[in-house]
């Protein structure tokens, strides 16, 4: 899985590109978008045996880091989603060159799989998989801050309250998003803005947005809504700097491309 880097030479994203295995392989490749923030942190591990698996099943894949977000060029607080809007872009594009596929489908998880979703037509995406989407941004941030409060005032992580007070509004979670992204995290309802493409909505807790989110995909042939066991609990305090291991759900995004490729 040789990593290398892409798009702006000036702001490069870094990404893996990793073959299908050549007995199984298919004209259809896969853009894997990670989450932002902490939760890339805990998904690192299940986005690169998420690749694994679908090479396993015949898909070239690239999974990238966003500008601002892991080892890719830019600070969180630089970014926008005019910007990871160009990434996708820039991501599809290099997946194409690399592998030479006609079709790419995305596969986002949490806020990657936000952003896959509005970025969707301008990549014209085959299909779009949403695990765990964050469908309202400002319950996102608000969850975020919830979050980073809990964490701050336990003794065991913090041990003086002056440290606590230093932290910037902006820092969620340890990292630092800045004011106007998190305005623009904030603007975004998923709600108005799904694809046309066909989609998957793969559910791995439970949350009223997701429920939400589900029967609204109830009417459009071209949904489907799985949920599989795996509890992410993504803003428990417990979990925070607990590894993803993604169990079921790799199986339940790998038989869905599976079966439109077929």
């Amino acid at each position: 899985m040789p990593a290398l880097y892409f798009g702006q030479s000036q702001s490069a994203l870094l990404g893996v590109f990793s073959e299908a295995a050549s007995n199984v392989r298919r004209d259809h490749g896969v853009v894997l978008c990670p989450p932002i923030g902490q939760e890339h942190v805990r998904s690192h591990w299940a986005m690169r045996q998420l690749s694994v698996a679908l090479n396993k099943a015949g898909f070239d894949c690239l999974r990238f880091d966003w500008f601002g977000v892991g080892d890719s060029a830019g600070e969180l607080h630089e970014a926008t989603l005019a910007r990871w809007a160009e990434d996708l872009i820039a991501a599809k594009d290099e997946l194409r060159d690399a592998s030479g596929v006609r079709d790419v489908s995305l596969v986002g998880l949490r806020f990657g799989a936000t952003l896959a979703a509005l970025g969707a037509q301008a990549v014209d995406a085959a299909n779009v998989v949403l695990w765990d989407p964050v469908v309202f941004g400002n319950r996102f941030v608000r969850s975020l801050r919830l979050l980073t409060d809990s964490l701050t005032t336990d003794s065991l992580r913090y041990f003086e309250a002056s440290g606590r007070a230093q932290r910037p509004p902006s820092e969620l979670v340890g990292f630092d998003y800045g004011s106007s992204l998190l305005r623009e995290i904030e603007s975004v309802d998923l709600t108005e803005r799904l694809p046309d493409a066909p989609l998957c909505l793969v559910r791995s807790f439970r949350s009223l947005e997701l429920e939400a989110l589900g029967r609204s995909l109830r009417d459009r042939r071209d949904a489907t809504v799985r949920d599989v066991t795996l509890d992410s609990r993504w803003v428990s305090p417990d979990d925070v700097e607990e590894l993803l291991l993604p169990g079921d759900a790799l199986r339940a995004v790998t038989a869905y491309l599976e079966e439109r490729t077929s």
